[in-house]
């Protein structure tokens, strides 16, 4: 416990700055996540498998539908 006493004094005269830098790599985390959850209906869209799986928070209502196919050509060519 005296260890972690001596760290928090290091800490103390910093700590506006911690506290910003903890809510920053929250906010990382949460929008981590919800990249790898938009990566699935991407691909499901892309592949035409037909599976129109939900994601958390609905996060596929995002990605637009109507001429997905012409974006894919224009990009790769």
């Amino acid at each position: 416990m005296s260890d972690f006493r001596r760290l928090l004094s290091y800490v103390r005269p910093h700590w506006m700055t911690f506290l910003i830098a903890t809510v920053a790599m929250i906010l990382v985390a949460v929008f981590e996540t919800a990249t790898g959850a938009l990566l699935v209906p991407i691909f499901n869209q892309f592949l035409d498998l037909g599976a129109s799986g939900e994601t958390l928070f609905n996060l596929q209502d995002y990605i637009p539908r109507d001429d997905w196919q012409m974006a894919w050509i224009s990009m790769s060519g």
